[in-house]
C-alpha cells in the first residue's frame, strides 16, 4: 500500500485494522489527534502546542509503536 497523505493512511487503518478487530479504536483516535497537533504547529503560525501535550503525544506515540512491534511478533513478521 502506498498513500499520499496522513488522512489516507488514518482512513486505511480503520478500514484494514480497526474494523477488522487487529487493533483497538483508541489507536486510530490517537493517530488522528497527533496528526492534528503536528499539522498545526508545522503549518499554522498563530497555533503552538503546549509542553504537557507534546509529552503526551510523544508518549502515545511510544506505546503505538509498542502494539504495533507486538502485533508484528504475534503475527510472525517480526
Amino acid at each position: 500500500m502506498t498513500f499520499g497523505k496522513h488522512s489516507a493512511v488514518l482512513a486505511a487503518f480503520r478500514q484494514h485494522f480497526v474494523k477488522t478487530g487487529e487493533f483497538d479504536v483508541r489507536w486510530s483516535r490517537k493517530y488522528e489527534r497527533i496528526m492534528s497537533h503536528r499539522h498545526s504547529s508545522d503549518y499554522d503560525i498563530f497555533t503552538s502546542i503546549e509542553k504537557e501535550q507534546a509529552i503526551a503525544d510523544l508518549e502515545d506515540s511510544r506505546e503505538f509503536v509498542q502494539e504495533v512491534e507486538q502485533w508484528l511478533r504475534k503475527k510472525k513478521y517480526l
